[in-house]
């Protein structure tokens, strides 16, 4: 009869634990930011060119604001490969505070994009190598850089995209603009401090206390009025 009584604020400790119980390092981050509602609908790209690509070096950076404080463990990024497709990396900058590149804070492993256009896109997977620590609120920078003939389409969604501050480096001389339209598609995971997950813990279990209060009282009313 307790349990049935008071299931609903059960299920809410049970959130509570979850949130405070060890869990593998993966299970444990959280998305730190996202600009993109999946499924992504390519709605356009920025193409990234490496140094003999025959056109130039091109590469592109997006600012973008941290949600939470943590360790960046990992980004996605949605990619697609040209031809010719080759070595591309992405890197992430703090900003300077006015809008621009500041200290490299990390330089992610290279990845080799398959030539063709995905609808939706498939998104790329990247672990972090230096696991950089990002401040809720504070600006960052991620920086799409191609390597000898790469073109590479960093694909930009039709819905759900944002727009902001960015970044363009042609032949080496960058570019900054404050809105290019819609940022191209990446989010980026972290893992978070432990007080935000006491914090998210303690709401749970707040969310509990206040369902045992207010499902006992309307058990015990309906009893008093049999």
């Amino acid at each position: 009869m307790v349990l049935k009584i008071f299931r609903p604020a059960l299920a809410v400790f049970a959130l509570a634990l979850a949130v405070t119980a060890p869990r593998p390092s993966q299970a444990s981050t959280v998305t730190i930011y996202q600009d993109y509602t999946a499924p992504v609908i390519p709605g356009g790209q920025y193409f990234l060119k490496g140094p003999t690509s025959g056109t130039g070096m091109v590469n592109w950076g997006f600012q973008f604001v941290a949600a939470v404080s943590g360790n960046v463990a990992s980004i996605d990024v949605a990619i697609d490969g040209m031809t010719p497709s080759g070595p591309l990396s992405f890197e992430l900058y703090a900003d300077n505070g006015s809008n621009q590149l500041g200290a490299l804070l990390d330089t992610m492993p290279s990845i080799l994009p398959v030539p063709g256009f995905t609808s939706p896109v498939q998104f790329t997977y990247i672990q972090s190598v230096n696991n950089p620590w990002l401040a809720a609120g504070s600006k960052y920078w991620l920086v799409g850089d191609a390597a000898d003939a790469t073109v590479d389409a960093w694909e930009m969604p039709v819905l759900g995209g944002m727009s902001g501050n960015n970044v363009v480096s042609l032949g080496g001389t960058l570019y900054y603009d404050t809105d290019m339209g819609t940022d191209p598609a990446f989010s980026v995971e972290a893992t978070p401090e432990p007080g935000a997950i006491a914090l998210l813990a303690s709401a749970a279990l707040s969310g509990a206390g206040a369902l045992v209060r207010t499902h006992g009282l309307r058990r015990l009313r309906r009893r008093a009025r049999r």
